[in-house]
This record gives structure tokens, sequence and C-alpha cells, in this order.
């Protein structure tokens, strides 16, 4: 999940601090998702995933599940 995160993050052209500030967490708090040290709320992960316009698997790194 770190890598997918920093890649979303990056893909939008946003910093940890601007990412942060978007989803009212510490820049520190964003860091520390990207290393790893932490893990995101489920709240964290459902903002993420509408400001990044995917889904929660999706920001979690896990594969997208093709639907049937």
């Amino acid at each position: 999940m770190p890598n997918r995160i920093r890649e979303l993050r990056e893909s939008e052209g946003l910093s940890q601090t601007q990412l942060a500030e978007l989803l009212g967490v510490h820049m520190n708090t964003v860091g520390n998702w990207e290393d790893g040290t932490s893990e995101p709320r489920s709240s964290n992960l459902a903002d993420m995933a509408s400001l990044f316009n995917c889904s929660v698997e999706h920001v979690m790194g896990l594969p997208d599940q093709a639907t049937v």
C-alpha cells in the first residue's frame, strides 16, 4: 500500500502536505503511510479513493477486481 499511495499522490502532482490538507490529517501521517510505518484508517482510504477517483482496493495496492 505505501507505494500505491505515493504513486497516486504523485500522479496528481500533490505534495505530502497538500494531500494531508485535503484529507484533514497531519503531513507526518501521510509520510508514515508512504513509508509503511502506519496504515490509513478506513475513512482515510475512502477519502483517498474518492479524491483519486478509484476504488479503496486500488488505494490499498490490491489487484482490481473484474466485475462479472
